[in-house]
């Protein structure tokens, strides 16, 4: 398991440099999260960490994963600022995806689904009735094995496919469907790391009806093939 990432102010400064990193992006992030404008602070972490120059680091490469694991964190510190059961949950549950990487562009393709997961943990007080955002994560959540459509989505929760659509994108800043994508590929990286199961098994375990639909959408959110990802995580075991 990876240590506890260090913050920026703790991390070599020509490093940061070298990289591309922007700490005005980064506090960019961390204010619109705070001011609970969710899409907005989605957006800026993604600029911060597509503009990150991650190719020729050679030894470095780790230390450029732990600095994205380290943005990750600042944001889970922010949403559970209380600490508690939710805080460690979230923790465990970053440390354990960023276990395996040594690879610094499946770390930035890792990034994304791990905010996306962050952010779709805030919620409403207990007292308050759940959004439609969060009653439909939780559907996909149980239900990513089966066929999913922003239609089927919506029929389930008796609403409008363009109400759906319209709320799950302002509540979440993520698109039903990419939601979909996203809940199923980080449970088929999971697998993967797992072992024990041909690539194919995984496609339909994790809810692809095909594996070239599967591999399309693998290879488009990781950067790399499933066989590739596989190889990597054994080596960085």
């Amino acid at each position: 398991m990876l240590p506890e990432a260090h913050g920026p102010s703790e991390m070599e400064f020509p490093l940061l440099d070298r990289l591309g990193f922007d700490a005005a992006l980064e506090a960019e992030g961390l204010r619109r999260l705070a001011e609970t404008d969710l899409p907005g602070c989605r957006e800026a972490f993604v600029r911060l960490v597509q503009r990150l120059r991650l190719r020729g680091l050679g030894p470095r490469r780790r230390e450029a994963v732990l600095l994205l694991l380290d943005v990750l964190q600042k944001v889970e510190t922010h949403i559970h600022r209380d600490g508690g059961p939710a805080y460690a949950a979230a923790r465990v549950a970053l440390l354990q995806e960023f276990a395996g990487l040594d690879d610094p562009e499946a770390a930035r393709a890792a990034f994304l689904p791990s905010l996306d997961r962050l952010l779709l943990g805030l919620r409403l007080p207990s007292s308050a009735a759940p959004s439609l955002g969060q009653r439909a994560t939780t559907l996909i959540e149980e239900s990513y094995r089966e066929r999913l459509s922003l239609s089927s989505v919506a029929a389930r929760l008796h609403v409008s496919p363009a109400h759906l659509s319209r709320v799950f994108r302002q509540q979440t800043g993520s698109t039903l469907t990419e939601f979909v994508h996203q809940t199923r590929l980080r449970h088929a990286r999971r697998l993967l790391a797992e072992g024990g199961r041909t690539i194919c098994e995984i496609a339909y375990l994790v809810g692809y009806q095909n594996y070239r639909d599967f591999y399309r959408n693998f290879t488009k959110h990781e950067s790399a093939s499933p066989g590739e990802v596989r190889r990597r995580g054994t080596a960085g075991l």
